[in-house]
């Protein structure tokens, strides 16, 4: 990678960048050569070096004659729109804030933008166009485990405004090196585009990414209207991307605020997420105590997944108190999505609610991996399609359940064909709401039912063998009713329990 400075004006590492706005753009943007392609960026404020910057100021920059991108639009992150982007030309960024830091052994980075202050970049005009609140372009690594801080306490936005294009309120990409970024309590990240949004975007190779939210981060996008990009629209509240060949690149993430990510347009294809984290060498930690939406329209082509976590060479612990909740069109999603490639554990665990509209309430796979799945539910878990399913699962599924499941059908373990050989186990406890038949896959699945109640019921029948259900013979399908609310399932190896 190859970084020429062209004709730059530069700020010192400060402690206050001061009050500046529209008119501080400079004309010679800052060159960045990649392999086949140039960025060229466009900035209020520059900060070259390692060290502390701290913004108390208003900081709107209004790009109204930014050059176009001559290359084809692309979103910053592959993995969201399932293709590897084809970069060539240039590309034009308009910023608030444009920091490139690193040199081999040199310190961390540390951005703060103040309670009340603000980072805004805002494109207008036309063609296609990329816009950042903050741009932050690393490289080195640093002598900590972050190589760049970003703590904001205030406004931190980016918009396209009538043309096609990108925007992100923060984009952080390091190479080797990671990052952390704090959204704190009452702070805000946005962004608004045609095409692709992100809130927060970052990318960090041969490092850790750490996340939290205590505040409010949003992105919106509203259908592309020309070229390569006219009818498809991408919105991504928090995208968090690691790379590593060993494991030295997990992403831990903790949520106690709200994230949304929102399309409202799009005739070929409508892709919304909350958010959206991956790990490729490390482990995924991720706790939500807050709200998490995604929403598309109801269009035939609308999508929307509320959140989507992964890793590759690493365990994946997930855990919700809180809300995450995605709406979608036609083409339908998740509540939550997890996957794992390898052989480590997912371990999920809620206590609140996830909902999907038309789609799978928790949707949990493996492709190339056999790692062990334990789900543990006490909350709600709802979807139109499916409550919980594992169908995909390539490893040994244990369900522990005393909350609500609901779906067409309501758990549907592992049921392909690499999942043959699993070993599988559904355990019902005191009294849930299970909406739905429960599916016991192609493996060897055990449905336990421990449940505090009155036994009405077996299969239609009344109960004349007590409360020991051993004593029925429970086949593979059937039914049983407990004070009012009916466990159908099918497919199972056995079913067993007793009614308390």
């Amino acid at each position: 990678m190859k970084i020429v400075a062209v004709s730059l004006v530069a700020a010192s590492c400060i402690a206050g960048i001061g009050t500046r706005t529209a008119s501080a753009q400079i004309t010679s943007p800052y060159e960045v050569v990649e392999s086949g392609y140039n960025n060229w960026f466009y900035f209020n404020t520059y900060e070259p070096c390692a060290g502390s910057l701290n913004n108390t100021a208003t900081i709107i920059e209004n790009y109204t004659n930014l050059p176009a991108t001559t290359g084809p639009l692309f979103g910053w992150d592959p993995y969201v729109s399932g293709t590897n982007p084809t970069l060539s030309g240039d590309y034009y960024y308009g910023t608030a804030l444009f920091v490139c830091h690193g040199s081999w052994g040199s310190p961390a980075t540390t951005l703060t933008n103040a309670g009340g202050a603000t980072l805004q970049s805002i494109v207008s005009g036309s063609g296609k166009a990329l816009a950042a609140g903050v741009y932050s372009w690393g490289r080195y690594g640093s002598s900590s485990a972050y190589a760049t801080y970003i703590d904001n306490y205030g406004l931190i936005d980016g918009e396209v405004r009538n043309n096609d294009g990108t925007a992100a309120g923060i984009y952080q990409y390091s190479l080797y090196g990671g990052s952390s970024v704090i959204n704190h309590t009452g702070a805000t990240l946005s962004s608004r585009s045609p095409y692709y949004a992100f809130g927060l975007t970052a990318s960090d190779y041969y490092g850790p990414v750490n996340f939290q939210n205590n505040g409010t981060v949003t992105s919106t996008a509203t259908g592309g209207q020309q070229g390569s990009t006219a009818g498809y629209g991408y919105s991504v509240g928090v995208d968090l991307f690691s790379y590593s060949n060993t494991a030295a690149a997990p992403i831990t993430i903790v949520n106690k605020g709200n994230v949304t990510g929102t399309v409202t347009g799009g005739v070929t294809l409508q892709s919304a997420y909350g958010m959206f984290a991956w790990a490729q060498g490390g482990t995924m930690s991720f706790a939500n105590s807050g709200t998490i939406q995604a929403t598309s329209t109801s269009a035939s082509v609308g999508a929307a997944k509320g959140i989507y976590c992964g890793t590759n060479h690493g365990a994946v612990t997930f855990t919700n108190s809180g809300t995450v909740e995605a709406t979608a069109g036609g083409a339908g999603g998740w509540g939550v999505g997890i996957e794992n490639d390898t052989n480590d554990a997912v371990t999920a665990t809620n206590t609140g609610t996830i909902s999907h509209n038309n789609g799978l309430g928790l949707f949990v796979y493996a492709t190339g991996g056999s790692g062990t799945l334990t789900v543990n539910n006490s909350g709600s878990i709802s979807g139109g399609l499916w409550g919980m399913a594992f169908h995909e699962y390539q490893g040994n599924v244990t369900v522990n359940d005393s909350g609500n499941v609901s779906g067409a059908a309501s758990i549907v373990m592992p049921r392909n064909s690499s999942s043959v050989n699993t070993v599988n186990a559904i355990n019902l406890t005191q009294l849930p709401t299970i909406t739905g038949t429960m599916d016991g896959g192609v493996g060897s699945t055990t449905l336990t039912m421990n449940l505090t109640g009155t036994l009405q019921s077996v299969n239609g029948s009344s109960p004349t063998g007590g409360n020991d259900l051993s004593f029925y013979g429970l086949g593979s399908s059937g039914y049983i009713t407990v004070s009012g609310k009916t466990y159908s399932w099918k497919r199972m190896t056995s079913v067993q329990g007793t009614i308390n």
